[in-house]
């Protein structure tokens, strides 16, 4: 809210926020981008990311889609720092 009220946003933003599910998107899809982008400056050396969502499959499936509940995943696969 702070960076709204100081011109410091390219969006408006409220006292909700955005939803996890678009800020996830939206990095999800800028990591495909510059992976993308790497590949055209890097032939040789391609970036292949496989299985990553993107913005418009996050928004409508939500994160949890994507995501284990670590509550039902076996305990010596979770790590808490």
């Amino acid at each position: 809210m702070k960076a709204g009220e100081h011109g410091l946003l390219y969006w408006p933003i409220d006292e909700k926020g955005w939803p996890i599910d678009v800020r996830v998107g939206r990095h999800s899809s800028t990591i495909l981008k510059v992976a993308e982008v790497w590949t055209m400056f890097n032939p040789g050396k391609p970036m292949v990311l496989a299985g990553v969502p993107r913005y418009t499959d996050l928004v409508a499936n939500g994160v949890g889609h994507y995501f284990r509940n670590p509550a039902k995943s076996p305990a010596d696969h979770v790590i808490l720092e």
